[in-house]
């Protein structure tokens, strides 16, 4: 994408860190919550293939086979997040995120070999920047579309990670209980990859790191 190398290295790390923890999660939920592992292991492939697209020098080092070989993994993971949506709001975010991915790869890919319908009208310089005064990768409209969908479900999904008050309090104070012992059934303290602020947390990582993506093309 048109982001400076230092911003794409650090939506390369976001996107690495939001992949891997998912895919812990996938691993530590119960095989019986096949919807949730399901949902963790999208977020991971999800995590990973942005961590590859922001990798600065990707589309100049792989020719027009890794943009289009990502395009068509975000094509499957949006026609997967489609048929396994069942009115979820969640799910239909994913393939909201991957037919976004799928059309930012698209991008990539046209410029290479020369300028295309959504090519760049500069060159790439050796800094990772662009060059030449264009503006926008894409189509302005669906950009501005993408810009005001990412912006509001960071804005609403942020506001439900911030505790308010009661749920502080009910949460510093213990509740008895016949359990064994604190936490878990076994006495153990509750597993933070077990809650779903995690998955909202992975959600608006994943969000945060398209909506630059968005702001960079």
């Amino acid at each position: 994408m048109g982001e400076p190398p230092l911003v794409g290295w650090l939506l390369t790390a976001l996107g690495t860190a939001t992949g891997v923890l998912c895919a812990v999660r996938s691993r530590r939920r119960a095989p019986a919550d096949r919807p949730a592992r399901r949902t963790a292991r999208a977020e991971a492939a999800m995590g990973i293939g942005m961590a590859l697209m922001a990798a600065p020098g990707l589309a100049p080092a792989t020719g027009a086979w890794g943009p289009s070989a990502l395009g068509a993994l975000f094509t499957g993971l949006a026609v997967r997040a489609l048929l396994f949506a069942r009115g979820e709001a969640h799910r239909l975010h994913h393939t909201v995120d991957a037919a976004t991915m799928t059309y930012m790869a698209a991008l990539m890919a046209a410029p290479i070999g020369g300028a295309g319908p959504g090519g760049m009208a500069g060159m790439t310089g050796t800094d990772g920047m662009q060059h030449g005064g264009h503006a926008s990768m894409g189509t302005p409209l669906v950009d501005l579309v993408l810009l005001a969908y990412y912006t509001l479900y960071v804005l609403r999904v942020g506001a439900r990670l911030v505790p308010t008050p009661a749920a502080a309090c009910a949460t510093a104070v213990p509740r008895p209980g016949p359990g064994p012992g604190p936490g878990g059934t076994d006495g153990t303290s509750p597993r933070a990859w077990q809650e779903p602020a995690v998955g909202l947390a992975c959600r608006l990582s994943l969000a945060m790191g398209m909506l630059a993506m968005v702001l960079a093309m």
